[in-house]
């Protein structure tokens, strides 16, 4: 197999192939068989894959449930769909090569083969390549790597570097920390100044007590709109487990329809306190200081009416899964 200075897995890369170093390098992360077989060297730095061996009836069974609803699932099913995926990519945070780190600007492309859904020429090609690795291994996932060099520390070596002599002698992956969401999906209105919601929790069983103070409301601009947001201070009793928080969803879709043949570019849009890749269209509102002692801030449903009773969307919990790791 020819690997090139390029993370994509699916087109050639320019100039010559990379100089093969085998390595055979596992390890377990999050409960997965990885493994490294082969660092490729070039001047400019080197491309590696991280191979991930993935459980076939987990990988069946995930698309017998998700598959077919795809399109139709929520923010917070999409996030819970996201997190039950058998396949979890190592989230490196830091590269260090030979004892040095690398800058930020390593890339990386991932595609999954699974028999009967999703195959393809190129990763076949992988298959025989790293085939005392995947031999009886029906589904894997690999994510390619290109990583650039740390800046050579003398003459002679960045001669090495350029005619592919430097071996890679040591390659140590920094993880970032991993949250788990666990969904609650509930929904409230904040009318009097003061009010108090119960929730269980779903996995410890405590019931807590959300004392939700309405702290103000905003109105913002949009176009020929206003947007009205309520923001409110909150506080727990009894508090949640160390590292776990409160997740809102302060999102709102805006739907403009079209009149007869009228062309409308920007007919719908998703709004939020905290945009992200759901919508075109995101506002951000800042704190105003800190909150007093065992308080917190969240926002309300945006909306384009101004209403008596302020929607609150507690989505669910936010809580530590995985602390940062070195391999």
């Amino acid at each position: 197999m020819k690997v090139y200075f390029n993370s994509s897995l699916w087109s050639r890369g320019q100039g010559l192939p990379g100089t093969k170093q085998l390595v055979n390098w596992q390890f377990n992360y999050d409960g997965a068989e990885r493994h490294i077989p082969a660092i490729y060297r070039f001047a400019g730095g080197v491309v590696f894959d991280v191979l991930t061996i993935l459980e076939e009836a987990r990988i069946y069974a995930y698309l017998e449930k998700y598959e077919a609803r795809e399109g139709k699932l929520t923010a917070r099913e999409r996030r819970v769909a996201e997190q039950e995926n058998p396949y979890q990519a190592v989230p490196i945070q830091q590269i260090w090569i030979n004892g040095r780190q690398v800058g930020g600007d390593y890339s990386s492309s991932t595609a999954l083969y699974i028999p009967g859904w999703r195959e393809n020429d190129k990763l076949d090609a992988m298959r025989y390549a790293y085939r005392w690795i995947l031999q009886d291994r029906p589904c894997f996932a690999c994510e390619r790597f290109i990583v650039p060099y740390p800046k050579a520390e003398s003459l002679v070596q960045a001669l090495l570097r350029r005619f592919r002599l430097d071996k890679v002698r040591s390659l140590k992956l920094v993880t970032r920390p991993v949250s788990r969401f666990i969904p609650l999906g509930k929904t409230f209105f904040v009318k009097d100044k003061e009010e108090e919601i119960k929730f269980t929790h779903p996995e410890s069983g405590v019931e807590h007590s959300l004392h939700v103070q309405r702290a103000g409301d905003l109105e913002i601009p949009i176009g020929d709109h206003r947007l009205f947001i309520t923001q409110a201070m909150y506080a727990i009793h009894p508090s949640l487990p160390e590292g776990e928080t409160l997740s809102f969803d302060s999102t709102m879709q805006v739907h403009r329809p079209s009149s007869g043949d009228e062309f409308v570019p920007h007919s719908a849009a998703a709004i939020g306190i905290i945009g992200g890749a759901d919508g075109p269209t995101s506002i951000f509102v800042g704190g105003q200081g800190p909150s007093p002692a065992g308080q917190h801030r969240c926002f309300s449903v945006p909306s384009l009416q101004k209403e008596e009773a302020a929607c609150f969307k507690l989505e669910g919990i936010n809580c530590r899964y995985l602390a940062s790791q070195e391999y």
